[in-house]
C-alpha cells in the first residue's frame, strides 16, 4: 500500500535519520541542517504526488482518461466512439463513450481476449459503428444456440449494422455454436402537436419553433433503448422546455403500433422498442 507523506513527517523523519546516523544534533530554527532539510522536503513530497500518480494510473479503476487509453492499447482495444445528435448543428458528432463506460469494457478484455463468451462477443459487437447496445438471450433456437438483440443507434440503417455484428459474432464466437441476431420489434410512435405561443413570436419564430421541435422529437424518440417506455410527462417537459415562446400545447393525434392511444403512459415490451415513425408540429 502506498502512504503518502507529508512535508513535515519528511521533515521529522530525516531530522531522526540524521541524528541516529550522525553526531549533527541541532536542529533548531535557523540551523544549518535543519535549514537544508526544509529546503528539499517539498521536493520530496512532490516525489510522493508524482509516485501515487504513477501507481494510480496504474489501475483500470483509477485511472485518468489518458492513462486509461493507454491501457486500452495493451489490449488492443482502443476506446470506440458513438454517434451523438447536436441539436444546435442539426447534425451527428462522433464522440467517445463515457470514461466510465471504457473502463468498464476494459476490466472484461482479460476473459474476453481468452475465451468466446457473451462477454467477448458483446465487445466485439459494441465497436461496430452504430451499436448502441446489445443483450444476449441463450438457448433461442436450442442447446448449443443463443442470440443477441441488437439495439441500432438512431440514424444508422439497421440491417447494414445487423449484417456487421452477425459478421463480427461468426469471428468471435466458439466453433459449433449457433448464433442469431435480432432487431427490436419496431413500435411505431405517430404524434401530431398543436403549439401556443406567446403573442409577441413572429410567424418566422413559429416555424422556426415547429421545425426544432419536430427533429428534436424525431432524435429524442429515435435515441429510445429497449423496452423503453412511452412516458406522457416526459413528452410534456420535451415540448415545454424548447422554447420560451411556447406557452402551452396540444396533443392532435397519438398512435402507437399504428392504433390510436389515450394521452397517457405506455409500457414497452421487452423485445419492442418505439420508432418515431410521423412526427408532424401544427
Amino acid at each position: 500500500m502506498f502512504v503518502m507523506k507529508s512535508k513535515e513527517e519528511i521533515i521529522r523523519e530525516a531530522i531522526d535519520s540524521i541524528t541516529q546516523n550522525t553526531p549533527i544534533n541541532n536542529f533548531y530554527a535557523g540551523a544549518i541542517a535543519r535549514s537544508i532539510i526544509e529546503a528539499i522536503s517539498p521536493y520530496y513530497q512532490d516525489l510522493y504526488v508524482f509516485g501515487k500518480d504513477i501507481l494510480d494510473n496504474g489501475y483500470i479503476s483509477k485511472a485518468d482518461e489518458e492513462h486509461a487509453e493507454l491501457i486500452g492499447e495493451l489490449f488492443n482495444y482502443p476506446r470506440r466512439t458513438e454517434q451523438v445528435y447536436n441539436s444546435e448543428t442539426n447534425e451527428y458528432e462522433e464522440v467517445k463513450i463515457e470514461l466510465e463506460t471504457y473502463k468498464y469494457e476494459l476490466t472484461k478484455q482479460v476473459r474476453a481476449a481468452v475465451s468466446s463468451n457473451e462477454e467477448a462477443l458483446r465487445l466485439a459487437c459494441l465497436t461496430i459503428p452504430g451499436v448502441q447496445n446489445i443483450i444476449g438471450k441463450e438457448y433461442t433456437y436450442g442447446t448449443g444456440s443463443f442470440s443477441f438483440i441488437l439495439v441500432v443507434q438512431n440514424g444508422f440503417d439497421e440491417e447494414e449494422v445487423k449484417s456487421q455484428v452477425e459478421e463480427a459474432i461468426m469471428k468471435t464466437k466458439a466453433f459449433g455454436v449457433r448464433p442469431g441476431v435480432i432487431l427490436p420489434e419496431p413500435v411505431l410512435l405517430d404524434l401530431e402537436i398543436s403549439l401556443i405561443f406567446q403573442e409577441s413570436a413572429t410567424a418566422i419564430e413559429k416555424q422556426e419553433i415547429r421545425q426544432r421541435l419536430q427533429n428534436y422529437l424525431y432524435q429524442y424518440y429515435g435515441n429510445f433503448s429497449l423496452a423503453q417506455d412511452f412516458i406522457y410527462h416526459d413528452l410534456v417537459q420535451e415540448v415545454m422546455n424548447i422554447d420560451q415562446k411556447v406557452v402551452d400545447f396540444q396533443v392532435v393525434s397519438l398512435y402507437l403500433r399504428n392504433e390510436p392511444v389515450l394521452l397517457t403512459n405506455h409500457d414497452i415490451m421487452d423485445d419492442e422498442r418505439i420508432r418515431p415513425n410521423i412526427i408532424e408540429i401544427l
